[in-house]
């Protein structure tokens, strides 16, 4: 393996495992405008992230690093009843590192978080079918 390709499979592996624990917040509406600021649709779900959360980094055969995520991400009861929109994903200690749209189709883009369905009931329990998060070659 080229070391090029080495340095992306850590660093996405690395990028990975700052979620390990973390808490998957789930809103109705649009991402903000800004990183750090948080959504203001309603919260409809957390999920506490599995330990490890992705599985190890691979090569793509598109030429990029990807990792998928490992065990379990449920939701056993919806805090409320609405439509998805959007997420964010916070580390152990509360600080922001991953957010980003909702959706249901499978192979969508990289960063959007995959749910078992488009909208919830307050209650009801829900699974994430799919996250994946890739990272490009450095140039």
């Amino acid at each position: 393996m080229p070391m090029a390709q080495a340095i992306e499979l850590e660093l996405l592996d690395f990028r990975t495992s700052k979620l390990d624990g973390g808490t998957m917040r789930l809103y109705e509406g649009a991402l903000p405008a800004t990183f750090t600021a948080t959504p203001t649709g309603l919260l409809l779900a957390e999920v506490v992230l599995p330990t490890p959360s992705h599985n190890a980094a691979t090569w793509n055969t598109g030429g990029f690093a990807r990792a998928t995520l490992s065990g379990v991400w449920q939701d056993a009861a919806a805090n409320a009843g609405g439509t998805f929109g959007c997420f964010t994903v916070t580390d152990s200690l509360g600080t922001i590192v991953q957010r980003g749209p909702c959706g249901i189709a499978t192979g969508a883009v990289p960063g959007q978080l995959i749910v078992s369905a488009a909208t919830v009931a307050q209650g009801a329990p829900f699974n994430i079918t799919g996250y994946t998060l890739e990272h490009d070659p450095l140039v």
